[in-house]
């Protein structure tokens, strides 16, 4: 069952960035789940190189938001203990290094992947010659 995001809930409240956060989070799950589910779909094969560009750029994306979500993390952990601040940090560039990797993974598959389908793209057309042919009257 697909998550259904918040929406128009807090339209009336003063702005609040954490719900705003929260918000476009729940965004970026429906569209994760949404690209799940069109990727399953047979024919959609054309698209892979151009949809592993778009995820290479939302990847790149979240990681520069994770990042920016450790800085806004840093800024509340003054008062923890030093331990529990150092093991929020480390997760938290972890999860900014992988998603770089994962950036990286992507970008090599688009690029993989891009002349691959092209090729079967070509295959599945009639010939160029066929359609130079005149056509009889």
């Amino acid at each position: 069952m697909a998550f259904a995001p918040p929406t128009g809930h807090h339209a009336a409240m003063p702005h609040d960035p954490a719900l705003d956060l929260y918000d476009r989070s729940c965004t970026l799950l429906d569209a994760a789940q949404q690209l799940e589910t069109a990727a399953g779909v047979p024919g959609g094969a054309p698209a892979a190189a151009a949809t592993l560009g778009c995820l290479e750029a939302a990847l790149d994306a979240v990681a520069r938001a994770v990042d920016a979500l450790r800085a806004e993390v840093s800024d509340h952990t003054d008062g923890e203990r030093p331990e529990d601040r150092d093991a929020t940090w480390r997760s938290l560039i972890v999860l900014s290094a992988m998603l770089e990797v994962t950036t990286a993974a992507a970008a090599d598959a688009r690029v993989a992947v891009g002349p691959v389908v092209s090729r079967t793209a070509l295959r599945a057309c009639p010939p160029l010659s066929s359609a130079l042919l005149p056509l009889s009257a």
